[in-house]
């Protein structure tokens, strides 16, 4: 009688218990490598040791090109060292289990699996293919991570925060990463055949890791997200709606076209979905007071007018006050020994690497040391949290008799507060000291100093102190209020100064470019040795609320402060950022909640901006509850109230998240969460 399957049953629930992945809302087996899974077949009869039988395994899009390996049994008793093969137990007299053993370098990705029996018989179940991910708990892995907890946040935690604002406020906005949704695996597979990704790079976290960055942006291969900082978003969705990453993935999956519109924080809450996804430890990273060197000499530079008004199309490096980008956490075989670890991995397309808008992977350690000589992109990273920053002022900019003067050189500026959320919390970790050594320290100087060496025609300047400029600034400013920001100047000198002090109030975006003037003033005054003036800079909500309204983003408000003198001729500089704190959504959710079974989500809202919203939307979104869910409430006068409700029917256990973002025409970006434990 010839021998047939009749059943093939790759016990999902049973092998992903034992591969953390059981979380994964998908109808194939999903498995990590490095690590047995076991699979059962029953045959038409009993299997006799005649019978020739072969598992046969492929991978990637076309199968019958990428095939990975014949697996036969009963078991080679010496299999070669890193290929796949299988033990066999017999449960019953037609039945047995096969325990198949996936190397620890095995190529990740979708894998084809079918049944060969003598030479003309074959059977694919159905669904006849599972996936292979890396495995951060398998000690001969890449990406191998030796801490319980450091997996859980960094590998299954689908939820988190993306810290926005500027150093001295810092705002935690909730973002649903999503690994876990319904079809997102399968577009993150997807992702790995639309680059025609070969085994080897497959197999390797590092080249695996450096595509990921260029296929999570649409600027070279018609990647995911596709970035728009005009702050004009047609056909589109602004920056500042998404509320997580698996709405984009899916869109992206359906569509194959890139999706509208994205910034570093999309970016990075993107790639920080694949990668977990893909089963390498990701962290999002936000670095406050970013640097973009456009020059690769270690230095930013920006120009202001006559009135301290910043000249965007003058400046073409920029400091943002904050940009988003990912930690990944992997072996580098590549490089010397001692470069493991935390690798910086950056899918915002700034500048080209290699003809392509990808970033990293950078080891930490060789940004923290200066090292910028190694791959991938340290140099480039490693202006973004040390470079110097200089600041000339230009007369006459509008004319072919342009003068330039050098107002200030700034050391320590950039690179400040760099964050992520903490392993287990829902807290901010200040990660800094990973990236360099305390500001002023002596292995910092020594770090600078060797890649200024390395970069750069010049190191830094000293300046010579005659005036301190001091600007107080006490934390965001309720949008609808006056801004109060008292300027101190202080002579240092041991004789009076007459000084010529201009100050301009502008409204920025994040990446620092100039949205409006609000303001400018200038005066005159005179301070003896030893003594200090204060300058009062007032702005009154008419001042501000109709620029404010111009672009549909958010924005800070940059106060900078010139103060010139005649003799000794010299000019001092200061400025200071301050935000805007957004009226609150109230959440009302049950503390608890039964899988199963609905309840009701109610979000409220008063407009006490000072502005009408327009056009204004509520958009919530809960994993586990509920997909992301939008709500036109249409035009909201100043003052008015709105509430809306939505009905969820919990899907997963554990502790769930909703979070809730309004945008209107005038004002984007209010963010609020609630939380529900489900039983």
């Amino acid at each position: 009688m010839a021998l047939k399957i009749n059943n093939l049953d790759f016990l999902r629930e049973k092998n992903g218990k034992l591969h953390h992945t059981s979380d994964f809302l998908t109808k194939a087996l999903t498995i990590r490598r490095g690590q047995d899974f076991k699979i059962r077949l029953r045959f038409s009869r009993e299997l006799l040791p005649q019978d020739r039988v072969v598992i046969q395994l492929s991978l990637g899009h076309r199968p019958l090109q990428a095939k990975e390996t014949l697996v036969q049994l009963p078991l080679q008793r010496d299999p070669e060292p890193g290929r796949w093969s299988a033990t066999i137990t017999h449960t019953s007299k037609n039945e047995c289990e096969a325990d198949l053993k996936t190397p620890p370098n095995a190529s990740v990705g979708k894998y084809s699996l079918s049944v060969k029996i003598g030479d003309d018989y074959t059977y694919r179940p159905e669904p006849s293919y599972f996936y292979l991910l890396f495995n951060p708990w398998c000690k001969d892995d890449d990406v191998y991570l030796p801490d319980e907890d450091a997996l859980s946040e960094y590998v299954l935690n689908d939820m988190g925060y993306i810290y926005v604002g500027h150093s001295s406020d810092i705002a935690a906005r909730p973002w649903n990463f999503g690994q876990f949704e319904e079809g997102v695996l399968e577009v993150c597979m997807e992702l790995l055949d639309q680059k025609g990704q070969k085994q080897a790079v497959r197999r390797d976290p590092v080249r695996l890791a450096r595509a990921m960055s260029s296929l999570v942006n649409s600027n070279d291969d018609r990647g995911v997200v596709i970035g728009n900082w005009s702050g004009k978003y047609p056909q589109g969705t602004s920056p500042l709606e998404w509320t997580g990453s698996s709405a984009i993935l899916l869109q992206y999956g359906k569509t194959h076209s890139p999706v509208k519109y994205g910034q570093c924080w999309v970016f990075s809450g993107v790639l920080t979905t694949v990668m977990r996804c893909l089963g390498i430890p990701t962290r999002s990273v936000t670095n406050f007071s970013s640097a973009h060197d456009t020059e690769g000499n270690l230095t930013i530079d920006v120009y202001v007018n006559k009135q301290g008004e910043w000249l965007d199309d003058m400046t073409f490096d920029s400091i943002w006050n904050f940009h988003v980008w990912n930690d990944v956490w992997m072996k580098r075989t590549d490089l010397p020994e001692g470069y493991e670890g935390w690798q910086a991995l950056d899918s915002t397309p700034q500048e080209e690497s290699e003809g392509m808008y990808q970033c990293g992977p950078c080891p930490l350690k060789a940004i923290k040391n200066g090292e910028v000589h190694l791959p991938h992109d340290t140099s480039f990273l490693f202006s973004e949290v040390n470079a110097n920053r200089v600041v000339w002022r230009v007369e006459n900019p509008d004319s072919d008799r342009q003068a330039v003067t050098k107002v200030r050189e700034q050391r320590h500026t950039v690179g400040r507060n760099i964050s992520t959320k903490a392993v287990g919390q829902d807290a901010r970790e200040d990660i800094t000291l990973q990236y360099k050594y305390p500001e002023g320290s002596p292995e910092e100087k020594r770090v600078t100093d060797k890649a200024f060496a390395i970069q750069s025609a010049a190191g830094p300047s000293q300046e010579t102190r005659q005036l301190d400029v001091n600007l107080q600034c006490f934390g965001p400013t309720c949008l609808g209020s006056p801004v109060s920001v008292p300027i101190c100047l202080t002579n240092l000198a041991s004789h009076p100064l007459t000084l010529n002090v201009t100050v301009a109030a502008q409204l920025q975006s994040y990446i620092g470019k100039t949205v409006a003037t609000v303001k400018a003033a200038k005066q005159e005054v005179t301070i003896q040795a030893g003594e200090s003036t204060d300058i009062p800079m007032e702005l009154t909500p008419a001042e501000y609320l109709p620029k404010l309204s111009q672009v549909n983003d958010e924005v800070l408000l940059r106060i900078t402060v010139i103060a010139e003198c005649a003799k000794p001729y010299f000019m001092c500089m200061g400025e200071t950022i301050t935000s805007f704190e957004y009226p609150s959504i109230t959440v009302d959710l049950p503390d608890t909640a039964k899988i199963g079974k609905q309840f009701t989500g109610t979000f409220t809202f008063q407009n006490t901006t000072g502005l009408p919203m327009d056009n204004c939307k509520l958009l919530v979104e809960g994993l586990g509850l509920f997909q992301l869910t939008t709500f036109n409430e249409g035009n909201i006068p100043v003052g008015r109230i709105f509430r809306s409700e939505i009905l969820c029917t919990p899907y997963r256990t554990g502790k769930r998240k909703i979070i809730a973002r309004i945008i209107s025409d005038q004002i984007s970006g209010i963010t609020a969460e609630g939380t529900v434990t489900v039983v």
